[in-house]
């Protein structure tokens, strides 16, 4: 005969709290052997006092995207135990509840699915299960819809950025051909060809700081009055993150850089001879 295993009893209310709760209340000390107790839900009926047995880190609760007034403080207390509110007077179920489970070696954890159903059909056929699969399934069905939305907007961004180069380039290039003659007059009397060079990026400079003044202001300025709602949309970043604006700041240098530098290029290549002769 086979002796049936008991289910672990605590003498003592017991938790475990994450690394968030204990740099709250027990800042530069050890939160172990510390103890606490919580309120319902109500805020009345205390709990009983839980004696903290381990620190874990602290993990993401709700959902992968920016909480800025998520608190992060949190615990665990064993499964049949109330985790709020004064100790049941039977074993506290809860109506959901995770199982992590983790394979073996070689095995694939997605082929566990089946596995689990069977097992837990075969103890109660009438408990459902939900969600099951790999964390990584569950968060890109997640942020599928996010994911779709961040495609079409970096899709814009390239054919903006795109269509910021062939502007600049248009641009210059129809300066250059106005100033075909100017270049030609100059070169005549002795302008060196860095010189022609630098005059045209020059003029390609001073056109990329005002676009990128007008852009990045509005950019702030947007940013400023509907914080709030882009907060609550991004994930691990602000809505004025520097690194993203000089991301953004450096792309759009370049691309200018090189839609000017053909323009400029094509000046110094210009015949005096010609150019007085068209003159």
């Amino acid at each position: 005969m086979v002796p049936r295993r008991r289910r672990p009893r605590f003498t003592t209310a017991v938790a475990i709290v994450n690394a968030a709760f204990a740099q709250k209340h027990f800042a530069g000390e050890s939160g172990l052997g510390r103890r606490f107790r919580t309120a319902g839900l109500n805020g009345q009926q205390p709990g009983p006092w839980r004696t903290i047995v381990g620190v874990v880190s602290t993990v993401r609760m709700l959902g992968p995207f920016n909480a800025p007034g998520l608190d992060e403080t949190g615990y665990y207390v064993p499964f049949f135990s109330n985790p709020a509110g004064p100790v049941q007077p039977a074993p506290f179920v809860s109506q959901f509840a995770t199982t992590v489970l983790k394979p073996r070696g070689g095995q694939r954890a997605d082929a566990m699915a089946t596995v689990l159903r069977r097992r837990v059909n075969k103890a109660d056929p009438n408990l459902p299960l939900y969600f099951v699969g790999t964390p990584k399934a569950q968060l890109d069905g997640f942020v599928a819809q996010n994911r779709i939305i961040a495609a079409m907007f970096s899709i814009f961004g390239v054919v903006a950025i795109v269509l910021a180069s062939i502007g600049m380039y248009g641009v210059m290039s129809f300066s250059v051909n106005q100033r075909r003659q100017e270049f030609g007059v100059r070169m005549a009397l002795g302008a060196h060809y860095g010189r022609i060079l630098q005059m045209v990026l020059r003029q390609g400079a001073m056109q990329l700081a005002l676009g990128l003044f007008l852009g990045l202001g509005f950019a702030l300025v947007v940013a400023t009055v509907a914080g709030a709602g882009i907060q609550n949309i991004l994930f691990g970043v602000s809505a004025r993150d520097p690194l993203t604006y000089g991301v953004v700041i450096a792309l759009v240098t370049v691309v200018s850089l090189i839609a000017t530098l053909v323009p400029a290029r094509r000046a110094t290549r210009v015949d005096p001879m010609i150019a007085l002769r068209a003159e």
